[in-house]
């Protein structure tokens, strides 16, 4: 395996950790604070990528949150992207 694979293979990783973590994140946002411990984890983890996209995109009504679909997006268009290298 050479540089560029592994760049790439580690780059995908780390997106779809991210898709992972925000995928959870937002299942946790709708059950009771049970888990408090892996929710401040998980949001320590994924508010940097959320919190730029959520200044640029408020929230819809002040209640519908759009920032994890468009973090996914741009991940998938990352790992896209990476593929095409």
């Amino acid at each position: 395996m050479n540089t560029k694979e592994l760049i790439v293979n580690f780059v995908n990783l780390l997106t779809n950790l991210l898709m992972l973590l925000i995928f959870i994140r937002v299942i946790l946002s709708w059950i009771p604070q049970k888990a408090e411990k892996l929710q401040r984890f998980i949001y320590s983890i994924t508010e940097p990528i959320l919190g730029p996209i959520r200044k640029v995109v408020p929230p819809l009504g002040g209640m519908m949150d759009l920032s994890p679909i468009i973090a996914y997006l741009a991940l998938f268009l990352i790992q896209e992207i990476m593929s095409r290298i």
